[in-house]
């Protein structure tokens, strides 16, 4: 029953997402590394968005096996290699590698530079920031990720190519989830965040040109610009926060701000399959979600200015 999904996929899939999410991984590794801080995290942000890539074969299990024997099998593989690996290379850091470099302070109001804690980032301006970037990046993410295949099936295209486009979107995210990491050590994560809001914007924009045609360019030309630009978005928030918010209980932050991501996450696919049986169409969603895109930026934007303001106030 419907009841069963909201328990089983809705509860415990929430609950297991947020214990292997972005808040104890990218913590951790955040904590782990002083320099080229933005490119380990990409590396960690590029497993968190591989996950496209098992569209075509999940596919293929759902088409020989049904939706429950995929579930089950994908359940046991993702058991078997989560758990191995998590036991097998998870480790929290020195306590020496917990603390900023010296001469790099970075809380005010008399807050130790090496001690952050959730309460203390809260009395501060850039994690509510932050905190609502990722929730309007999110809306456009989830929103692509719950209804891209069925929005490419009603224009005519098989389930299988609309969602190995999909998982085509996912390498290239992949990719750039490094690539954006290293390039935001250099760039500045701000820089590299909003370069790559525009370039989902611009494949979703390609989007409102999508019609029943036989050419499939546009789908892939879509999957590499949205791949590229969510890759370069997705790393940053975290990285940001990362250079200001330092110590021990870093992981504890990272958790609150992805409290923006899970919101925008639960509003996205919502919001598209409203607007669609309203509509008809998710040509007026898409509008949205350039919206959204718009506001991630002004949003990330403000933040990276109250980080300066915070390192100027600080004694």
């Amino acid at each position: 029953s419907l009841t069963h999904v909201y328990l089983t996929y809705g509860l415990l899939g929430g609950i297991s997402l947020a214990a292997l999410g972005f808040g104890p991984s990218q913590g951790l590794v955040a904590r782990w590394f002083e320099t080229r801080r933005g490119l380990a995290i990409g590396l960690v942000g590029a497993g968190a968005g591989a996950y496209p890539l098992l569209a075509p074969v999940t596919q293929l299990l759902v088409n020989s096996l049904g939706w429950r024997g995929a579930v089950a099998i994908l359940g046991a593989i993702f058991f078997a290699v989560v758990t191995g690996l998590g036991m097998g290379v998870m480790r929290e850091p020195p306590r020496a590698r917990d603390t900023p470099l010296s001469g790099q302070p970075q809380s005010g109001s008399g807050i130790p530079s090496e001690d952050w804690t959730l309460r203390d980032a809260l009395k501060t301006r850039p994690i509510w920031w932050i905190t609502l970037a990722w929730l309007f990046m999110a809306v456009t993410i989830h929103f692509v990720n719950a209804h891209i295949v069925a929005f490419f099936v009603g224009l005519g295209h098989t389930a299988l190519l609309a969602s190995g486009v999909f998982a085509m979107a996912g390498v290239f995210s992949v990719i750039n989830r490094a690539v954006g990491g290293g390039i935001s050590d250099y760039l500045g994560r701000v820089r590299t965040f909003v370069g790559g809001t525009l370039l989902t914007g611009l494949g979703c924009i390609l989007l409102l040109f999508q019609e029943r045609a036989e050419s499939v360019w546009g789908l892939y030309v879509f999957a590499a610009l949205f791949g590229l630009g969510t890759g370069a978005q997705t790393a940053m928030t975290t990285a940001l926060a990362s250079d200001i918010y330092r110590g021990p209980h870093f992981g504890t932050i990272v958790g609150f701000l992805t409290i923006g991501f899970g919101l925008g996450g639960a509003l996205g696919p919502w919001l598209g399959g409203l607007v669609f049986e309203m509509t008809g169409s998710y040509r007026v969603m898409i509008g949205c979600l350039l919206v959204a895109l718009f506001c991630s930026s002004i949003c990330m934007i403000t933040a990276g200015r109250e980080i300066g303001k915070l390192r100027r106030n600080t004694p």
